[in-house]
């Protein structure tokens, strides 16, 4: 007779769960902005964080602890968001979508910056598949039939022509 303990398909490997607790964690207090220009230069960094700094300070926005590119090879990498907690990133996330069509250094910018909190490798599969499903049926009907709300998708209240 086996017991439970036996049974189980593979050992238990704690600092694999430890890893995965400490991505989450520092996930949960980053936030993603999505289209930024990226010249790729090496001092790229230094130019994202002195433009993040001067929108913060001028609309009263907490100050990232960090600005860094995602390491990748996409046209426009993601630039990340350290915050020293999660309410710091929720309300920078808030403040930033606010002005960001309004403000002088980010308006003229496109396309347009999008901003969102740090997602796990399922949560962007969500994402994606939820932005295309929008894209493809709001291009269907001709207006904006379904927004997007964090990483899933709901009908709109009062769409408009989708261009």
């Amino acid at each position: 007779m086996t017991t439970s303990a036996e049974r189980t398909s593979a050992p238990v490997d704690p600092s694999g769960i430890a890893k995965q607790a400490y991505q989450l964690l520092e996930k949960s207090t980053r936030a993603v902005i999505e289209r930024a220009p990226d010249d790729k230069s090496p001092n790229q960094d230094q130019k994202d964080s002195e433009l993040i700094a001067a929108i913060a300070n001028k609309h009263s926005l907490p100050i990232p602890s960090q600005v860094y590119r995602h390491v990748c090879s996409s046209r426009f990498r993601p630039l990340k968001l350290q915050f020293s907690s999660k309410s710091e990133r929720d309300t920078f996330l808030k403040g930033f979508n606010k002005i960001k069509n309004d403000e002088p250094l980010l308006n003229t910018i496109e396309p347009k910056l999008r901003a969102r909190r740090d997602l796990t490798r399922s949560e962007l599969e969500t994402l994606r598949a939820s932005r295309k499903f929008v894209y493809d049926e709001n291009l269907k009907a001709k207006t904006t039939k379904y927004i997007m709300q964090d990483i899933h998708y709901m009908l709109n209240d009062k769409p408009r022509p989708f261009v």
